[in-house]
């Protein structure tokens, strides 16, 4: 979080209305969604903040079925405002997802959006 952060939206970054998170500097932030089950994800997508958009990209989305061992579904390398990634066919066990912005800068990251498709598995 940050000054910048308005955490009462945290919540809704997770709804097809939107929120809206903010970190605070550093070498690829990041934010970490946990689902409520183990999920097998059809796509996951990514709402970037109109305005800014170099925080945004390039981004690399990430999941883990145990929060420790994370593996990589996508990246993004120019800004898009909706970003999607096609996760059809792949019968992946997802707990957790991870957006981290990647690249050689030290800056904020903030996004409106983190959307998970796909079947609930539990």
């Amino acid at each position: 979080t940050s000054g910048w952060d308005r955490p009462l939206l945290h919540a809704a970054t997770l709804t097809p209305s939107l929120g809206f998170f903010h970190t605070a500097g550093g070498k690829n932030p990041w934010a970490t969604v946990t689902l409520p089950k183990l999920g097998e994800p059809s796509s996951i997508v990514v709402v970037s903040l109109p305005g800014n958009e170099w925080r945004a990209a390039p981004l690399e989305v990430l999941v883990s079925e145990d929060g420790k061992e994370w593996m990589s579904v996508g990246k993004l390398e120019k800004y898009q405002e909706v970003w999607r990634t096609d996760l059809t066919g792949r019968r992946l066990r997802v707990r957790q997802v991870k957006v981290q912005r990647t690249g050689d800068g030290d800056d904020v990251f903030h996004l409106r959006g983190v959307l998970v498709y796909g079947r609930r598995l539990q």
